[in-house]
């Protein structure tokens, strides 16, 4: 396993106390700093702690965009309705039928997206905000977005369609 330059420690340590945990991000960022200079280091990490939250979202998006169409759906699904959820419950309504979804969790927790415990599917909540953020981003008018999971937007979208 490789490890940083003994000059680059503190800023590791930087790098891992931003990343709050998360595999994923810690992985993105190591493969991004791998074999870099010093200086290099010092200007991500400024970025990141610039805009953390576009920067993080930046780096976790990475990973989605890598998944198919099949395990987008799933991810977003997950992502919106089904964390805390029973995983037997979940793979019968992720993506509607129109695909098996067992190959996709599969798939997403290979990538760290999610993870199983007690038969529940989790997600680390800055991935699953994330995956809200990428259908906030559909459209800004909350009925053209393919999923609502808050209660005040089903709330809004159903009285402006009863008017």
């Amino acid at each position: 396993m490789n490890k940083p330059k003994e000059n680059c420690l503190m800023l590791s340590d930087r790098i891992v106390g931003y990343c709050s945990g998360l595999p994923l991000a810690l992985e993105v960022l190591g493969s991004l700093l791998n074999g870099r200079k010093k200086p290099q280091w010092e200007s991500l990490i400024h970025t990141l702690e610039e805009k953390p939250e576009k920067k993080i979202y930046e780096i976790l998006k990475i990973s989605y965009d890598a998944l198919q169409d099949d395990e987008k759906t799933g991810f977003l699904d997950i992502a919106c309705f089904f964390v805390g959820k029973d995983i037997d419950y979940a793979s019968k309504v992720i993506g509607n039928g129109n695909f098996c979804p067992i190959f996709s969790i599969k798939v997403l927790i290979d990538m760290s997206l999610i993870r199983i415990e007690f038969n529940k599917l989790r997600m680390h909540n800055l991935i699953q905000e994330m995956g809200k953020e990428i259908v906030r981003q559909e459209s800004p008018k909350v009925g053209k977005r393919s999923r609502l999971w808050s209660p005040d937007d089903v709330l809004k979208y159903s009285q402006k369609t009863q008017q």
